[in-house]
Formats: structure tokens, C-alpha cells, sequence
């Protein structure tokens, strides 16, 4: 299980999670899976339950963010003023696509305020 702390700074709030080896990325959309983190899917009612997204990582930590900005997001540029949701098909993604499909859940994650 990874040490975490909560912090609040400048208007976000992020989480460092100290995780040796971890593989999250920076735009990864998280969950908590028994204490655990991992990456949110939109394709169950407990996979979709996203706690934040990964804002900065090294190889033992990573931070996630819960409110506030993030920058350097992999899939940008974004479009402004779009509304994310998270991916039914693909753990840890965003879309810009409202899941429509049965049994997939709608999960808005962000808006773009800037490509």
C-alpha cells in the first residue's frame, strides 16, 4: 500500500502518493481499488468512482490532483472550453466523447480552459 498526504495549494488540491516503481503517468484518471491506487474506467459503477488525475509524477511518487489545474496532459492540445469525460473502452483515459452506451458510465472529469 503507498504513503499519501493531502495538500492544499494556491486553489488545487493534490495528493503525493509515495509508490515504489508505480507505472501512472502524467493525464492518468484515478481510482482507489482497496486503499490502492489505480487507473478509472467508465465501464462499471467502481471503476468509474475517479478520485483525481495524475499531475506530476517521478519513479517512486506521483501526484494527484483532485481540484484545480493541471498542466502537460498527454492528448493536447485540448479544445477550450470542452468538457472531458473519463473512457468506458481504456483505463486511465479521457475523452471528449459523452459515453452514450449501455453499461457505460458518465463520468465529466475537466474542462479545457486553454488548448
Amino acid at each position: 500500500m503507498a504513503n499519501t498526504a493531502l495538500r492544499f495549494v494556491a486553489s488545487t488540491l493534490y495528493n503525493k502518493v509515495v509508490s515504489l516503481g508505480h507505472t501512472f503517468v502524467v493525464g492518468d484518471v484515478m481510482k482507489l481499488s482497496g486503499g490502492t491506487f489505480a487507473k478509472a474506467q467508465g465501464n462499471s459503477a467502481v471503476n468509474s468512482e475517479v478520485v483525481g488525475i495524475v499531475s506530476s509524477e517521478d519513479t517512486d511518487y506521483f501526484y494527484v490532483t483532485q481540484q484545480g489545474y493541471i498542466t502537460g496532459v498527454p492528448g493536447s492540445p485540448f479544445v477550450a472550453g470542452t468538457l472531458y469525460y473519463l473512457s468506458p473502452s481504456t483505463s486511465g483515459l479521457l475523452t471528449a466523447t459523452k459515453p452514450t452506451t449501455a453499461g457505460q458510465y458518465v463520468v465529466p472529469c475537466f474542462i479545457a480552459d486553454a488548448t
